[in-house]
């Protein structure tokens, strides 16, 4: 569905996005006047609403038009990230941080998870357990630590500049595009008031 405006935190146009955007959809819902007006865009999505374009009252209507309201910034490149790796901020940034965790499990592309053996009740003598997947972030405290207890970010400012460094260098590198949507869920949720933007910005101002 469109977004009939953009909320305030969000920074969907700087991501390559747009509260728009129909790239990689099937069908668009668009919130007009009295209803929705839907457009399918493949023929996966003509054949969910089997036609072109379905409206509340059966009528063409033009596309409504949604006002782009945030200004659009730089993200910085993949060598601006590695240039500022060992850089002071992350460890000062790092201090607001509590390691909540909150900042991932909003986030629609955070992906990193554990996994763990867990013990079942049993009624049959033996012991048994269950393997299952559990939806973890490298902001926890314990994300990479390894058997004998070393852990490789143990400081708050690794785990945070990881956390950047993953959506927009990191991943970029390996798949493409960058691992962030601009939603500003982050930014809504985290305690501390830790913003993304304000990341962001640092490093594109401090990178000119």
């Amino acid at each position: 569905m469109a977004c009939a405006e953009m909320a305030d935190t969000c920074f969907c146009t700087s991501t390559g996005g747009a509260p728009d955007d129909p790239a990689g959809m099937d069908v668009m819902i668009y919130p007009v006047e009295g209803g929705y007006q839907v457009r399918a865009l493949t023929e996966k999505g003509k054949k969910i609403v089997n036609s072109e374009w379905v409206i509340g009252n059966g009528e063409w209507e033009a596309l409504p038009s949604f006002p782009i309201q945030n200004s659009k910034f730089t993200i910085p490149n993949s060598e601006t990230w590695s240039a500022h790796f060992g850089d002071d901020f992350w460890p000062a940034m790092s201090e607001r941080c509590l390691s909540c965790r909150i900042c991932a499990y909003v986030c629609p592309t955070c992906r990193c998870f554990d996994v763990r053996d867990e013990a079942i009740p049993s009624d049959n003598g033996h012991h048994q357990y269950e393997r299952i997947r559990c939806w973890d972030s490298c902001a926890g405290t314990v994300y990479r630590r390894i058997a004998g207890g070393h852990n490789p970010r143990e400081a708050k400012g690794e785990r945070l500049r990881n956390r950047f460094m993953c959506k927009f260098h990191y991943y970029p590198e390996q798949y493409g595009p960058m691992a962030c949507t601009g939603c500003g869920r982050c930014i809504e949720s985290c305690p501390v008031n830790i913003d993304i933007t304000e990341v962001l910005n640092h490093f594109a101002e401090v990178n000119v």
